[in-house]
C-alpha cells in the first residue's frame, strides 16, 4: 500500500516540565518525644514509569519532613517505621502537587511489634515475652526507649485491634 510508505507530516515540540516543588510535613510517633528518623516516601502516580522521592524526618517539632519532587501531579504517601502502624500503598493516601505544598500532620500509632500493620494479641505477646529486657534489638520496645516496660504495654493496649486502615482512614494529606 502506497500510503504506508509516505510520511505526510512530522511534528517536533518541546515540553517544559514544571517541577522542583518543595513538599513539607510534620510526622510524629505516638509515645516518643523525638520526631526524627521516620522513613517517608512520595511515589508519583502520573504514569506507569516509577518515580519517587523519599527521606526520613528530622528531630524538629514542626515541618520535620521536607523533600523536593521533580514532577507535578499525584503522589502516594507511604511510611515504613518499624513497630508503628504504617501508611501503606493500599491506603492510597495521595496529595496532588502543582506548587510547593504541605502535608497534613500525622502521628503514627505505636504497638505493632510484629510489623503486620495490625495491633493484636501477637504484639502483646512480644511485649510480655520481653518485659523488663533492655536493648535496641527488642521488638517489644515499641516506643524505642531501650527498655520493654509498662509504657510499651500501655501503647499496645490503647491501640489494641487498631489497623493501619482504621488508624489513618480519615487522614487526608
Amino acid at each position: 500500500d502506497l500510503a504506508d510508505d509516505i510520511t505526510l507530516a512530522t511534528l517536533t515540540a518541546l515540553a517544559e516540565v514544571n517541577g522542583n516543588f518543595a513538599i513539607t510535613g510534620t510526622f510524629s510517633m505516638q509515645g516518643r518525644f523525638t520526631r526524627g528518623g521516620i522513613p517517608v516516601t512520595l511515589t508519583w502516580t502520573g504514569t506507569e514509569w516509577q518515580y519517587s522521592a523519599s527521606d526520613t524526618t528530622e528531630d524538629l517539632m514542626d515541618n520535620n519532613f521536607q523533600v523536593t519532587v521533580t514532577y507535578g501531579g499525584g503522589y502516594r504517601i507511604t511510611t515504613n517505621q518499624p513497630r508503628y502502624l504504617d501508611v501503606t500503598a493500599t491506603l492510597d493516601k495521595t496529595i496532588n502537587i502543582n506548587t510547593d505544598a504541605s502535608i497534613a500532620p500525622l502521628e503514627l500509632r505505636a504497638g505493632d511489634a510484629n510489623d503486620d500493620n495490625e495491633i493484636e494479641v501477637g504484639d502483646a505477646g512480644i511485649v510480655g515475652g520481653e518485659y523488663w529486657q533492655t536493648g535496641s534489638d527488642k521488638r517489644g520496645d515499641v516506643n524505642f526507649d531501650l527498655i520493654v516496660n509498662i509504657q510499651d504495654l500501655a501503647l499496645v493496649g490503647s491501640n489494641y485491634t487498631v489497623t493501619s486502615a482504621t488508624a489513618y482512614g480519615s487522614w487526608a494529606p
